[in-house]
């Protein structure tokens, strides 16, 4: 065997091998070496690199906690209905590192959090169904490969070491209203209830009370009145109640961020080789300060490679790789309660009291209580809370290539991957909720789970070239195992919330629950393909997976595909088009499945069950269904390649259309059985689309060069068909035919009441037809909502879709400037037509008292002095449809977003000598420097995760914008 020493640029890697670039029959896009190059010195993860950089490949950064996974989807969603057991949708990508495929249908592991993106070499997406085909079952949603950097034999050791040093921020901060502003806020909320619960005493039904669940006391608590009280109605606002505000001015979000975080991230490397051996290591290693106070993540990885000849025809080889993870957090923004929002705490209180205890929040407002019946704890305080996160990922690969004959070679190779995850959160007892008379603890949250697998392959590849005939084959077998274990524990009670917070120290345990379940999947899969003077290319390609998953009978999935390529310039009729450097077309046709299901749905299983005091045993809910099968998505793929003017100017086009039959969901089942749960392979969708990549060198001189790069991506997803599906009825609304997965339903806004003259016509007219009322709990200053169905009455069937998250087109475009030793480079990623209801509304047009809101609703809500508002009158404890989702509430996700700019000085050669040094580089970066949006809230891109909530978002864990230096020196 001899060494390659081929430019991965011009090298494919595909399933199962590899391929000259412009042989490729199938839709791969690649990440550049030169963006690998800028963007790994400044990204966390891998898949930091991914978004805006390939054409068809959508990275969403739903969060922007440190060490938080992206989503990553790749031409749409193929298998739309969350997996019962975890309700997240299984559109798992499978990721194959160095030749090995690692595929886990958890949202909280990742395997590229093992490998750390300096040692990433190459970046290759299989995207349609040809390509992906390959690795059957687990290729459904597509593949990304990650080769990662090798030592080269007869090379001498080379080391290299490098330090980048961020300083991150927010990409927006809200400006809390101050202490005026929230008084005046109060007012109107308390003027707005006085008057709602005046009407409402006056036109008392059942079925009209709009604020009754506010006891007068309440109000007075906040406000001063002249109340009637024969009649119990307020007569006059006498203005704020001055002992229930306080003098400060509290910014709580200054007091709770971590202004300038400070990231640290170290690599260091030696990869080298002698004759016959080549080998690499290298580690890494990140500390990352977190955007709240008391929030840090440690990260810390090596990879360790060696490969040699044994003998002429032998060769062997292995890989380790070991990451290992510990965060530490107060912030929980995953489970925070909205009015503990640092934007949303009244700006009045201080942080301490008088005692130097921590101010406590009066919450008695949010649950109708009268003020001191309930308090909660500020956000200072909560960075006191206690959230522990480790994780570690393994990896182990050895394998051996043996030649058998000329031209034809055998591979074997087994891997072992585990991934461990831990996570305790400790909630100390003054962060409890506190009632009155009602006692309180500090309470411990304790989750862990295991994850391990071993696969194992034989494969044969035989090649033949006679004159213009290339031949290739391939066959090979593989057989997966996975085993997840883990368990949830709660404990409550501790005599100190200081020191003795763990385990051994709880008085009670609330909850306990564990798990077990194990899956495999046995393959065998083959590839041929034929070479015609490299201007005809065909290649076929079959896999069958039989999968744990399925009964007996339908275990057994087979993925067949088909691809052509027509090298057009190699024709005689094209040797005049010298200018011409490729021009080539593809035309693909492939079957991919997915295994969107429990583990032994088919089966019936017993569960435990707690009665009393003693512990049992039931039925699962789950009627088993012997008949489920593979989710299959057929795709056509039409492709086109090109290159002119000696690759000055060169892209790519793509379009597919795929459809998958028989995605497994809810189906109808005989009720009379007791269970409420049965699977059936029951709803079909499509994915069609479009891909565009165009890019060039506009300018390549001797000194200087710009090279550009701009890719397009058009995605449309649509439910086809039900089939009767019996969805969630909470999960109903993202699901429409004809419609894509993930849409938002509410009610469409007419306008907003300005007398209850036209309600009282709408009420008599619903009288008419036998309802109670038009629309329940409205007032002046309210939203009116289209009667959309004309039965004269609002109920939930006037609602309509109201946002679509799936954006009109989306890409990236990349620049790069150089001139001598000097880079200049900018990567800006767009997103543009999607929509998604900005939650945080319908939570603060409640109008609870004591409660403030932000900027979007202050200012902006009806007063009668402010007829034209935007959005509805806030009245504390209202009943009316003003909270509901709306339209009122919808906002384009659209952003322009400059997410990198580099700026990298190579040192001359003579000083480098100086230094002994065989190369050095300083750089510079932004990330996230700007971004333009119509969005309201902190950030576009934050939406929610899964099928069911990704038109939502409610401002989570903020993204960062930072600044890094950084130093790169190879000896």
């Amino acid at each position: 065997m001899k060494s390659d020493n081929q430019v991965l640029d011009d090298v494919v890697v595909i399933g199962y091998g590899s391929k000259n670039r412009k042989s490729l029959t199938s839709s791969i896009s690649s990440v550049k070496k030169d963006d690998l190059n800028k963007l790994s010195e400044t990204s966390s993860t891998v898949q930091d690199m991914l978004g805006g950089t390939i054409k068809g490949v959508l990275v969403t950064q739903n969060s922007g906690e440190p060490g938080e996974t992206m989503t990553v989807n790749v031409r749409g969603i193929t298998s739309p209905y969350p997996i019962s057991t975890s309700l997240t949708a299984n559109n798992a990508l499978l990721y194959v590192i160095d030749g090995v495929p690692m595929f886990v249908d958890s949202n909280a592991l990742n395997p590229l959090m093992n490998i750390a993106p300096n040692d990433i070499e190459s970046i290759d997406i299989l995207k349609d169904a040809s390509a992906t085909a390959i690795y059957g079952s687990r290729g459904a949603n597509g593949v990304i490969i990650v080769t990662t950097k090798n030592g080269r034999k007869g090379e001498k050791a080379t080391v290299e070491a490098g330090y980048t040093l961020s300083i991150a921020n927010p990409v927006k901060v809200f400006e809390p209203l101050n202490n005026q502003e929230f008084r005046s806020l109060q007012e109107e909320i308390l003027r707005n209830t006085m008057d709602a619960y005046n009407y409402d005493m006056a036109n008392f039904t059942m079925t009209t009370q709009y604020s009754m669940m506010y006891d007068p006391t309440i109000l007075m608590a906040y406000g001063n009145f002249e109340v009637d009280w024969n009649t119990l109605m307020y007569t006059k606002f006498l203005g704020l109640n001055e002992s229930a505000f306080g003098k400060e001015n509290i910014n709580w979000e200054d007091e709770t961020r971590n202004k300038n975080a400070i990231t640290n991230q170290y690599n260091v490397s030696v990869r080298g080789g002698s004759e016959k051996t080549d080998y690499s290591f290298a580690f890494n290693a990140i500390d990352q300060e977190g955007l709240y106070k008391n929030d840090n993540l440690e990260t810390y990885s090596g990879r360790l490679s060696v490969n040699t000849d044994i003998t002429k025809r032998i060769r062997m080889g292995a890989l380790l790789g070991y990451s290992y993870s510990k965060r530490t957090s107060p912030s929980q923004e995953s489970i925070m309660a909205p009015d503990t929002h640092p934007w949303l705490v009244r700006p009045d209180l201080p942080v301490y009291d008088e005692n130097g205890d921590y101010t406590r929040l009066d919450k008695g407002s949010l649950y109708f209580m009268p003020s001191g019946y309930v308090s909660g704890p500020n956000p200072v305080a909560l960075l006191n809370r206690k959230a522990k996160y480790e994780s570690d990922q393994f990896m182990g690969n050895v394998y051996v290539d043996i030649e058998l004959l000329r031209n034809l070679k055998f591979h074997s190779d087994f891997t072992l991957a585990s991934y461990n995850y831990d996570n305790s959160y400790f909630s100390p007892s003054y962060l409890q909720e506190i009632w009155v008379g009602s006692p309180y603890y500090a309470q411990l949250t304790t989750n862990n789970s295991k994850y391990a697998s071993t696969s194992i392959n034989f494969r044969l590849d035989y090649n033949y070239h006679t004159g213009k005939h290339l031949f290739g084959a391939m066959a090979g077998y593989g057989a997966d195992r996975s085993r997840s274990t883990g368990g949830t524990n709660m404990y409550q009670g501790f005599p100190n919330d200081d020191n003795l917070d763990n385990v051994g120290s709880a008085q009670s345990v609330l909850m306990y629950s564990d798990y077990v379940a194990k899956s495999g999947l046995n393959s065998v899969y083959g590839r041929l393909s034929y070479d015609y003077d490299s201007r005809y290319l065909l290649e076929v390609s079959m896999r069958a997976d039989a999968s744990s998953k399925f009964g007996p009978g339908n275990q057994w999935g087979v993925f067949p595909a088909v691809s052509t390529g027509w090298v057009i310039n190699r024709e005689a009729f094209m040797e005049k088009a010298s200018w011409i450097d490729n021009l080539k077309m593809r035309l693909s046709w492939g079957q991919t499945g997915s295994t969107n299901v429990s583990d032994f749905s088919f089966r019936q299983f017993y569960t435990s069950s707690q009665y009393g005091e003693s512990s049992s045993v039931k039925l699962q809910d789950l009627l088993p269904n012997r008949g489920i099968h593979w989710e299959k998505t057929n795709e056509v793929n039409f492709g086109l390649d090109f290159s002119f003017f000696g690759d000055r100017l060169y892209g790519s086009l793509d379009a597919y259309y795929r459809y998958t039959d028989g995605a497994l969901a809810p189906a109808p089942h005989i009720l009379e059985s007791g269970m409420s749960n049965y699977y059936d392979n029951i709803i079909d969708m499509s994915n069609r689309g479009v891909e565009v990549s165009l890019g060039g060198y506009p300018v390549r001189g001797k000194d200087f060069a710009w090279n550009t790069d701009l890719n397009i991506s058009v995605n449309r997803n649509r439910i086809e068909s039900l089939n009767n599906a019996q969805i969630n009825s909470y999960m109903q609304d993202a699901f429409i035919v004809g419609k894509p997965a993930g849409t938002v339903k509410g009610y469409i806004v007419d306008h907003i009441v300005q007398n209850m003259d036209e309600v009282n016509e709408l009420n008599a007219k619903a009288v008419e037809k036998g309802f109670a009322e038009y629309q329940s709990g409205i007032g002046v200053g309210d939203f009116l909502m289209k009667d959309t169905d004309g039965n004269g009455t609002i109920t939930s069937d006037d609602r309509q879709v109201i946002a679509t998250p799936e954006p009109k087109f989306f890409g990236g475009w990349t620049n790069t400037f150089t001139y001598k030793n000097l880079s200049l480079s900018f990567l800006m990623q767009f997103s543009c037509g999607g929509e998604a209801v900005y939650s945080n509304l319908g939570e603060e047009i409640s109008g609870v008292l004591g409660q403030s809101v932000g900027r979007e609703l202050y200012g902006n809500t009806w007063t009668p002095e402010r007829t034209d508002a935007k959005y509805a009158r806030l009245v504390a404890g209202t009943m009316s449809y003003n909270y509901m989702a709306n339209d009122r509430f919808v906002f384009d996700t659209s952003y322009l977003r400059m997410k990198n700019i580099t700026l990298s000085y190579s040192l001359p050669k003579a000083w480098i000598n100086k230094l002994y040094l065989s190369n050095a580089s300083l750089f510079v970066t932004a990330t996230n420097l700007f971004t333009i949006t119509q969005w309201p809230g902190l950030d576009p891109e934050t939406v929610a995760t899964g099928i069911t909530s990704m038109g939502t978002n409610n401002d989570p864990y903020p993204l960062s914008r930072s600044f890094s230096l950084g130093v790169k020196l190879q000896f």
